[in-house]
């Protein structure tokens, strides 16, 4: 049950990321600093960041832009970054772990390599290296985003490698395998055909997992205001506003109005907490399924 709310929950984040931008109730640029409204007084002038209403759903931020508009604009910010860097984490850190794996000493040279970097704590290296170049920084917003979730990717390897290897070790002692071994199947052979296939559920299992992972790092960034895309910083007052509508960094962005403006944080940590709950679902129905498969006696 568990498995199939979460794949309908990380489903509707898909159609939100693809179709966001169609579906949004006003253009991307579109603000409303001030509006002035007909009340039987005569008139009243409304200044953003407005509340919500039936204008606006969700209201509008400091600036005037509808905060909908802003979710859906900015959904495939977050989805995108966050299932592409969980995929490359997986892809890079599977491929590594299975070579690793199908070697003598290769699960425990990958244990000691994850565990030595397992101390460093990621999101102090991604937030001093962002730091650099990530505000007013004259690189482009794909660029920044790019470097972002190289880092990201860079800190998951070790993690994902040492944990494919140390399955594809088990694998390898398994029957069928040294079956294959004795018949004369080389060790490519052995990898592809006879032990890739039994990590299928393992690796999609690292892959939904990681994705929770990425979006708590880039989250925790956000609340630093090391922002998705690069960081604007405007002067008189002084506020970091990011450049992109990406769900954390509006979060981030927004944190400090809280008590007088709450439903600048609520919305989007609403939209957040649901797509970190989607995948933390497809994780954990995931997970009950490969323990169901282990239970499972043996066919004799």
């Amino acid at each position: 049950m568990r498995l199939v709310v979460g794949l309908f929950m990380a489903a509707i984040l898909l159609v939100l990321a693809a179709a966001g931008p169609a579906i949004a109730p006003y253009p991307k640029e579109y603000s409303e600093k001030l509006l002035v409204v007909p009340t039987p007084e005569g008139s009243e002038t409304l200044y953003a960041p407005q509340p919500p209403s039936m204008r606006h759903l969700l209201g509008t931020d400091r600036f005037g832009y509808d905060i909908l508009s802003l979710l859906l604009y900015g959904a495939r910010y977050t989805v995108l970054a966050a299932l592409g860097s969980a995929a490359a984490r997986v892809l890079i850190g599977g491929s590594l772990g299975l070579a690793l794996g199908m070697r003598r000493g290769g699960r425990s040279a990958a244990g000691k390599v994850s565990g030595g970097l397992g101390g460093i704590p990621g999101f102090l290296v991604v937030y001093f290296v962002m730091l650099a170049i990530n505000i007013d920084s004259p690189l482009s917003t794909t660029t920044l985003g790019a470097i972002q979730s190289a880092l990201i990717v860079l800190l998951g390897i070790p993690v994902v490698s040492a944990t494919i290897a140390g399955k594809t070790a088990h694998h390898r002692q398994t029957q069928h395998v040294l079956a294959a071994v004795a018949l004369g199947a080389n060790r490519r052979r052995v990898a592809l055909k006879h032990i890739l296939p039994q990590l299928r559920e393992d690796l999609l299992l690292l892959f939904s997992g990681e994705v929770v992972l990425v979006l708590v790092l880039i989250g925790q960034l956000a609340v630093f205001d090391l922002f998705f895309g690069g960081t604007v910083l405007a002067f008189d007052p002084i506020l970091l506003t990011p450049r992109v509508p990406e769900w954390a960094s509006m979060i981030g962005a927004s944190r400090s109005s809280i008590q007088a403006h709450q439903w600048l944080v609520l919305a989007p940590l609403g939209a957040f907490l649901f797509a970190v709950l989607a995948f933390q679902l497809v994780a954990s129905g995931l997970e009950h399924r490969v323990r169901a498969g282990y239970a499972r006696p043996p066919l004799v």
